[in-house]
């Protein structure tokens, strides 16, 4: 058999131990970061000491063992150490709880620790604390974004913390993280932290000369949440938020910012089909950016955001890619007809079958196949028949 039945009676052992034992009780911060480095030094000492077992052995675990015989010496110090170390896991797990409600109690010690360590695993034990003190202590939230200022790199929890913060100064520190560390988290953080006092500095870095930085920085564009959703009782809210996007657009120094940009304008669709007049602005938005972008990158991601929304202004915006000269443009209008269900632009889909080469017939006929729930194949007069006993196609007349 193999070594299983030993590893449980292991692991229970060390269960059983774990739970005799009292649970850690901290007076201060500084007794909570002496107990961390203590317990994550002696997991240092078990890590390289399983390592050395496996670099001797690496096929340790792998025997069969008999029942009837005592386990190799070195197995049964593998098994030990592994029980040790999955209890210091959760031996740490509490710690960092007990040190976050230390923390939240002893101001003094952790605006010291925020003054003077770089330490990540300190960080990562008070960091949560001061995001949640600095919301209502303004000593706290400074020291908070000194200290994410002056650590590098900085651990994922500060970088949280700061956002907790909220607002543009803790926008703007995570922006510099971001930028110094090529770091889409962060800058994604900024943006949520404070979006419109973030959104011009993520977009110059869509425009860095730093590859790294650059795709960082889309990335942060295009996958932050719209917050808050646009409220189909507030239209005079929702227009003038799409005119400072309009505004931003028009500032942003690459296609790849203006192209992330266009993607974050069309998350802004209303899930509701109801919402007409949300949908019908959102549309007339698209237009206004589609009349002023000359890249065909942008003017493709301009047509595909149209297939998120309907209405007319929407299906003005995917005529005129079905139309564009650049075929990248076509069949990115082709692909927002079919996800959009714009019916109206099946006239336009039939003149790109019938004309275009073999990329645009077949974007053309994928795009007109989810319009009438069937395939009719490259027969263009079939299509045509199709279309012309359609409602729309007599309104259209």
């Amino acid at each position: 058999m193999r070594h299983a039945g030993l590893l449980a009676l292991v692991v229970l052992w060390a269960a059983g131990a774990a739970g005799a034992a009292a649970q850690d009780h901290l007076g201060s911060v500084a007794d909570g970061l002496a107990a961390l480095g203590a317990l994550d030094a002696r997991a240092a000492r078990i890590t390289a000491r399983v390592q050395e077992i496996r670099d001797d052995d690496n096929a340790i675990l792998e025997r069969s063992i008999d029942p009837d015989e005592e386990p190799p010496e070195l197995l049964r110090e593998l098994l030990a150490l592994e029980a040790e170390a999955a209890e210091l896991d959760a031996r740490r797990a509490r710690l960092l709880e007990a040190l976050h409600d230390v923390a939240l109690r002893d101001r003094a010690g952790l605006l010291k620790v925020l003054g003077s360590t770089k330490e990540p695993a300190h960080l990562e034990a008070c960091a949560p604390a001061a995001g949640a003190l600095g919301r209502a202590d303004p000593a706290v939230a400074r020291a908070l974004l000194a200290c994410a200022r002056r650590v590098s790199p900085a651990p994922a929890p500060l970088r949280q913390a700061v956002a907790d913060l909220g607002g543009p100064e803790a926008a703007g520190v995570l922006a510099e993280l971001g930028a110094r560390e090529k770091d889409g988290l962060s800058l994604r953080l900024a943006l949520d932290a404070a979006f419109e006092a973030a959104l011009p500095r993520v977009l110059d870095a869509t425009a860095s000369a730093d590859p790294a930085l650059a795709e960082a920085a889309v990335h942060a564009l295009s996958t932050v949440e719209v917050r808050p959703p646009l409220d189909p009782d507030d239209l005079g809210g929702a227009s003038e938020r799409f005119d400072r996007l309009v505004t931003v657009f028009s500032t942003a120094k690459g296609d790849a910012g203006r192209a992330a940009l266009v993607g974050l304008i069309a998350r802004h669709a209303p899930a509701d089909p109801a919402a007409a007049d949300l949908h019908d602005l959102l549309g007339r938005t698209l237009l206004r950016l589609q009349a002023e972008s000359p890249s065909d990158a942008v003017r493709a991601a301009i047509a595909l955001a149209a297939g998120g929304t309907r209405g007319p202004a929407a299906l003005e915006v995917v005529t005129a890619g079905l139309a564009d000269p650049v075929q990248a443009v076509r069949r990115a209008a082709a692909a927002a007809v079919a996800r959009g269900r714009h019916r109206g632009a099946a006239p336009a889909l039939l003149d790109l079958l019938e004309e275009g080469d073999e990329p645009d017939r077949h974007a053309a006929r994928a795009a007109l196949k989810a319009l009438a729930g069937r395939d009719l194949g490259d027969d263009i007069a079939r299509w045509r028949r199709w279309w012309s006993s359609q409602p729309e196609a007599a309104a259209s007349d």
